[in-house]
Formats: C-alpha cells, structure tokens, sequence
C-alpha cells in the first residue's frame, strides 16, 4: 500500500542557485564597470543587496554612512586600494563588522597575507564565483557545475542573447583598457601601465580564457623589463584579435 504523498510543482527550478546571500547587503567596490555589472548580476542572483562603489574613497564614505553584511573589496583601486579601505575602517572598533572579502588578479601569497593582515577575513582570487562564495561561506548546499566558458556563459545561462549581451560588453570593456595602455606603453608610464594591466587581467579571468592570460603574462615581462614601445606591437596585436572580430592593427 502506498500513502499519497505532497503535489509536485514539475515547473519548479530545481537547478535554481542556493540563496546564500538572501537578503544580505553587500558592498561591492570595484574600479571596473564592467565587473562591477558581471558581478552585480552574480551576487543579486544569490539573494544579495548589492550597493557599488567604483573606487576606494567612495566605499568607505558608504562604509560610514551605511550598514552592510558583506564587503567585497578589489584590491587595486584609484584613490584609496582596498587594503587601504579596510586598514581606515578598522582603526576604529566596531561591535559588528561586516565580513570584508578581498579579491583579486593577483594570487601570490603575499598579496593574500597582506589582504589578512589589514583586517580582510577573506581572500579570494579573481573571479568572483557562486562556487567560491559558497564555499567561504561554509554552505552545505551541493556546488553546481563549473561553467565550462568562463563566468559570463554561467552569469547568461541558456539565455543566448544575454550571453552575447555580456560578451559584447566584455570586449568593449577589453578594448578600452587596450587602447588605455597602448597609450601608456607609447608614454612610458610604468606605474600606470602596472595597473592598467591589473585591470585588463582581472577582466580575462571573467572569460577563464587562458590564451589572453599568457599573452597578458608575456606583455608584464616587457613591462618589466622596461621594453621600448616598438617591442609590445606584435603582443598587443594579439591580443586586440584575442577579443575583437573586427581587430584594429596597433602601431606604435
């Protein structure tokens, strides 16, 4: 004999991502537009509050005028970094801090120490994932499967126009920081172009694709070895075709 049992909703999303960040208000500062949207879209699908600042000063200035249970800082930001951020915050105690998360291109252990030390509770490695974030935050909800094209395919799910929504203004937003240091590399502003090529590393890891990373990694070595202009032509050709079908020839 069998009992009968509860009525079954067959149009129910059982695929649909575990709210972790129900309800939750979030600071996301991030330079970048575009990772600021890519990252928007992530954290409001996982239930999140998401407010943004676009540079240091303006996440701490909300940071002092707002409450929040999550603080996601990128560390190389104009104006004030992240760590600065959270070095300011933390000079004055407070009964219940936010959870401050770093993240960032940037994966040496160094970098992560110096994250910990300033008062982050976490260091994440770019990019930002519903995986990773599940995993700091100790969800016991199963991990969904890895996207196999990078962050936007995920982010767009069967949505193909979305998709290429999000891939579109991801080349644009590429493209931009190429001309920015095509035009430093001709200027030799060595400082500059070290945050330049931060921005457009943390852009790449949006896409996982790791023939942008290598090319991106040859162009560092230049930069640190101090390469005349003339030098970077061939590798910033590449990479412009690496994320545009309609490349523009780079002269330096």
């Amino acid at each position: 004999p069998f009992k009968l049992g509860a009525r079954i909703d067959v149009n129910a999303n059982i695929n649909k991502t575990p709210l972790i960040l129900n309800d939750k208000r979030v600071l996301l500062a991030d330079d970048m537009d575009f990772n600021r949207y890519a990252y928007r879209i992530l954290l409001k699908r996982m239930g999140a509050i998401v407010v943004e600042a676009k540079n240091g000063e303006q996440a701490l200035e909300k940071l002092q005028s707002e409450n929040f249970d999550v603080v996601i800082l990128d560390i190389n930001m104009p104006l004030m970094n992240g760590i600065e951020v959270a070095q300011d915050y933390f000079s004055t105690p407070t009964a219940n801090p936010p959870v401050f998360i770093a993240y960032s291109a940037q994966n040496d252990s160094a970098t992560a120490d110096n994250c910990l030390n300033s008062g982050f509770h976490h260091f994440i490695e770019k990019p930002l994932t519903a995986d990773k974030l599940r995993l700091l935050f100790n969800s016991k909800e199963s991990k969904s499967i890895p996207p196999q094209g990078g962050l936007l395919d995920y982010l767009g799910g069967d949505d193909t126009a979305k998709v290429a929504q999000l891939n579109k203004r991801y080349r644009q937003s590429f493209n931009q920081g190429l001309a920015e240091l095509t035009q430093l590399i001709k200027q030799r502003e060595q400082t500059e172009m070290h945050s330049c090529m931060h921005k457009l590393r943390g852009l790449a890891c949006l896409q996982n694709n790791t023939n942008e990373m290598r090319t991106l990694d040859e162009i560092a070595v230049l930069i640190a070895a101090k390469a005349a202009p003339h030098d970077y032509t061939q590798l910033l050709n590449q990479l412009n075709n690496l994320v545009t079908d309609d490349a523009v020839p780079v002269s330096n």
